[in-house]
């Protein structure tokens, strides 16, 4: 198409007046540069041209087979593709729509046989219920009490809903004998809980003895109270301390277990309540300390014997941790006597 295209310029410059003498495209192959050219000749020329610009196109959109190619479709071709788009696009959405009608139809009718089920059973049980009351009435007041299942035509009808009131009479029968079990067992703990004396009373477990390990903290709950469990780092002893700073009352578990220098006393010491482990294999560290739970909040030393404050009141952080320990004044820690039962410790 580039030497026709050639020529169709070379004519526009030719007519607009651009070139005096006719462009040597439009000469014959006898003619010579300078030659004069004659405006039928010309008109001929372009036309030939013009002829086979138009063939050119015509063998391009015959030989192109891709209807989905929008720059060889005609507007009559796109207008006919973009109508049939259309119809196709409609068409799934009505079935889209069919569909979902009939998915929530199959939905509603699964749901009310659910609902006439759940409604029958319900009412089989009501049945059951007020059956099972006549004959408990009947055998409280000592008449005889003749169940005759099979007698029943209804029963008979269906086998599954006399199984399923065998089974709850059944299951009625062990009900009442857990009842008398549980009414002898509790009469037998009152009469054993008469002989106990208030001391013995006091006492409540809180966990085995092979619970705890050297430097290990224990969190229980024990008696309604937040307890904890505290093995001595040298395995010697068990203390049980309130799982609550003096302070703040902030929680303990977190705290970090120190040995930290015992206070010189002028008065009497202070009893311990803490228990002896009795294992002849650790001996007790004797360096002049003692072993203390420190707050993880202001950092507050509590003795684990006596529930002692060791050294200062809240130091941290300074400066402003004494500011927070003048809201309440320096306060020792709540301990528990212990003591041992079988494979059990116990508090008091």
């Amino acid at each position: 198409l580039m030497p026709e295209l050639g020529k169709q310029k070379a004519l526009d410059q030719y007519i607009s007046g651009e070139f005096s003498q006719t462009p040597e495209e439009f000469l014959p192959a006898e003619s010579s540069k300078g030659g004069s050219l004659g405006v039928d000749v010309a008109l001929d020329v372009i036309d030939d041209s013009l002829s086979y610009i138009r063939g050119k196109l015509g063998e391009i959109r015959m030989n192109s087979n891709d209807e989905n190619n929008s720059i060889f479709l005609t507007p009559e071709q796109e207008e006919k593709k973009l109508n049939q788009l259309r119809r196709d696009l409609e068409q799934r959405r009505k079935a889209l729509l069919l569909k979902e009608v009939e998915r929530k139809k199959i939905a509603a009718a699964e749901k009310a046989k659910e609902e006439k089920e759940k409604r029958a059973d319900e009412k089989l049980k009501s049945e059951e219920r007020v059956e099972l009351k006549k004959i408990i009435a009947k055998a409280a007041k000592g008449e005889k009490v003749d169940i005759q299942i099979n007698s029943d035509p209804v029963m008979e009808s269906k086998p599954e809903e006399k199984g399923r009131l065998a089974n709850a009479l059944s299951s009625a029968s062990e009900g009442a004998m857990v009842g008398i079990q549980s009414a002898v067992s509790s009469a037998w703990q009152s009469v054993v809980s008469k002989g106990k004396t208030k001391d013995e009373e006091e006492w409540i477990v809180v966990c085995p003895k092979t619970r705890v390990s050297p430097g290990e903290v224990y969190p229980v709950v024990a008696g309604g109270l937040d307890l904890l469990i505290i093995g001595s780092k040298d395995g010697t002893k068990i203390h049980c301390i309130t799982n609550s700073c003096s302070h703040l009352g902030t929680p303990l578990e977190t705290g970090i277990i120190e040995r930290r220098p015992c206070p010189k006393r002028t008065g009497p010491k202070r009893p311990s309540n803490s228990l002896s482990t009795d294992d002849i294999t650790r001996e007790s560290i004797n360096d002049g300390c003692q072993d203390c739970i420190v707050c993880p909040l202001h950092r507050t030393a509590f003795a684990l014997d006596t529930g002692e404050v060791v050294g200062e009141w809240c130091p941290y952080p300074p400066f402003l941790g004494n500011m927070m320990g003048t809201v309440k004044k320096r306060n020792d820690l709540t301990t528990f006597q212990m003591r041992t039962r079988g494979k059990n410790i116990e508090i008091k």
